[in-house]
């Protein structure tokens, strides 16, 4: 426990200190992949340096809360994933956040939030029954047809913000729908 205290330490402390992340860009490659390689490489070097002065020796420090990151992981469901796949499924978890904010964000400034807040357990495959449509529309003052169009371009919107986000991460545009793929296989596990 303490060894992998002392690596993350190190690790950020040396991000910090060499300015690794401003030679980062999406002409280069994946973020992701830029730092699950640079994790490897930090991790090998001080396993080759038995020498080596612990938690930055001479260095300023830069302390962590492994107090609280241990009491968080304990709360995590039980996986036998990979810390790969592990960085792989929160980074689809943060790619969804993003997109569901941007839905939100969208139907406040519309003035529909609440509409958003009735229909966005839909986008999680939540069923949509007639009585349900009959239930909300009377809430907003809507048809039950109205309220299943609604959750049928909410659902179009959510597709969009999602290729909007995963875009963004990306130098070539031609890889979204693999980048798309990785997210869900992510999520599957």
């Amino acid at each position: 426990m303490e060894t992998a205290s002392d690596y993350v330490q190190g690790f950020f402390l040396e991000l910090i200190d060499k300015d690794f992340l401003a030679t980062v860009s999406p002409e280069k490659g994946r973020f992701r992949w830029f730092m699950m390689s640079a994790i490897g490489r930090f991790v090998s070097n001080q396993t080759a340096k038995q020498n080596a002065q612990k938690r930055g020796g001479d260095r300023a420090t830069f302390s962590l809360d492994v107090q609280s990151a241990e009491q968080r992981y304990q709360r995590e469901p039980v996986e036998d994933w990979t810390p790969e796949k592990l960085f792989d499924r929160r980074w689809a978890l943060e790619v969804l956040a993003k997109a569901l904010d941007t839905l939100r964000q969208d139907h406040e400034s519309r003035g529909k939030l609440e509409l958003y807040a009735e229909l966005r357990g839909t986008l999680a495959g939540e069923a949509l029954t007639g009585e349900a449509c009959e239930e909300i529309g009377a809430k907003l003052e809507m048809s039950p047809v109205a309220v299943k169009v609604a959750a049928h371009r909410l659902k179009e919107k959510y597709r969009k913000a999602l290729v909007d986000v995963v875009s963004h991460t990306l130098a070539d545009q031609d890889n979204v729908d693999d980048e798309l793929d990785n997210l869900f296989a992510a999520l599957s596990g």
